[in-house]
């Protein structure tokens, strides 16, 4: 691999981090490589948020089953991240942020006139 095709991954190889690209909902709608990026990195980061709480999911349940009658005591830090992470609502999809924006900027458009 050349130098030249090393700056075209997004990723790097050694440590998994991904070139950092601009938000969803701040890029051009008609620069379509912009928008494949925001709208890969919006799915990445909703995808480790869920395997996220997938996993505070599971280690609950495993120290309920070992801690039995004392899970209430001991698994109560699990308990309150679980929640936290349930409290914070569903996940948005790439197309529902795009839609909020379109909608922002037609409602910006109506009040400038």
């Amino acid at each position: 691999m050349t130098g030249t095709d090393a700056k075209r991954m997004p990723v790097d190889p050694e440590n998994r981090t991904w070139a950092p690209v601009t938000d969803l909902r701040n890029i051009d709608p008609h620069d379509r490589i912009a928008f494949f990026e925001a709208r890969d990195q919006h799915l990445r980061e909703q995808w480790v948020e869920q395997m996220t709480t997938v996993i505070i999911k599971e280690k609950l349940q495993r120290c309920t089953r070992q801690e039995g009658v004392n899970a209430p005591e001991n698994c109560h830090h699990l308990v309150e991240a679980y929640m936290d992470r349930l409290r914070r609502g569903g996940f948005k999809s790439w197309r529902t942020e795009l839609q909020e924006r379109q909608k922002a900027a037609a409602a910006a458009a109506l009040a400038d006139e």
